[in-house]
């Protein structure tokens, strides 16, 4: 059983208010709570800053979105997720693309042409394999 989610803690409430209210507020104000973190955030991609108080974490951006570990952690696999699917459909698009390129090299003579794009087809699926493997890895593995 995941543990339960506890919100983002009450530092510097005048400022943390504002962060929520307001459309924007400099980075070097959201600094105040915290520390820069390595990671972005899911919604604009804008720095995060880690803010810890005692045993809770939690993390905000310049444009105000904030998480708790827990759902930084669900965003962040939501968005490898969508990233492979969309390397799914591109891994078809390619297959169907080099096997219209075969037939019509093949059908204007170019026989090594067409065993070319063949052999990029078996290529490009097995490849394919693997993306859909990480895919199911990812939505189906476990997160805190």
């Amino acid at each position: 059983m995941p543990p339960l989610e506890m919100p983002c803690p009450l530092k510097h409430s005048e400022l943390k208010n504002r962060v929520a209210r307001e459309a924007s507020v400099s980075l070097e104000e959201i600094m105040q709570l915290g520390s820069i973190s390595p990671n972005t955030c899911p919604e604009c991609k804008g720095v995060l800053t880690k803010i810890k108080e005692g045993p809770v974490t939690c993390y905000r951006c310049h444009t105000g979105h904030a998480y708790s570990l827990q759902t930084l952690m669900a965003d962040v696999n939501e968005e490898i997720e969508m990233a492979l699917w969309n390397a799914v459909r591109a891994a078809n698009e390619r297959i169907l693309l080099l096997r219209e390129m075969g037939k019509t090299v093949r059908a204007n003579g170019d026989e090594a042409a067409a065993q070319q794009c063949l052999r990029q087809v078996q290529i490009t699926e097995s490849h394919l394999k693997h993306i859909r493997d990480a895919v199911f890895v990812i939505k189906y593995s476990i997160t805190p």
